[in-house]
């Protein structure tokens, strides 16, 4: 092996090193942060709110961090309202990340509207699995 490929794997190995200690951080964080938050840890006891809310942990600085139940609700919602922008193409991904609320809110308003049809027709049809031959009824 060349000295080149050696240094190459030995910056990769550090790179990811890195990544993973921070990585540990934030789940140590964020561990930290649910203890001192028992109303909070209602909320992530299920398994796809709690992948969100550390998905959203990312927005957070330390002072940021809401506490109570509906401003993490409202953080995931944005959070995931952000990335769903950008993958639906709304805003390119440079704009989507310095976004105001207002803003990001404008540019799904379709979307967010046609999300709410299918959850009052779920509600109101008793529906709890949207499948292609009832979501055409």
């Amino acid at each position: 092996m060349t000295a080149k490929r050696t240094l190459a794997k030995l910056r990769l190995a550090t790179a990811s090193e890195r990544r993973v200690k921070n990585k540990i951080a934030r789940a140590n964080e964020v561990q930290s942060f649910l203890q001192d938050h028992w109303l909070i840890q209602g909320l992530v006891r299920i398994p796809i709110q709690l992948d969100a809310f550390c998905y959203t942990w990312e927005d957070f600085d330390s002072g940021t961090v809401p506490n109570t139940t509906t401003g993490v609700y409202k953080a995931i919602v944005q959070r995931l309202w952000k990335k769903d922008a950008l993958r639906l193409e709304k805003k390119s991904g440079g704009y989507i990340g310095s976004a105001r609320p207002t803003e990001i809110k404008c540019s799904i308003k379709f979307e967010k509207a046609l999300l709410e049809c299918f959850a009052f027709s779920g509600l109101y049809n008793d529906i709890l699995d949207f499948r292609w031959r009832i979501e055409t009824r």
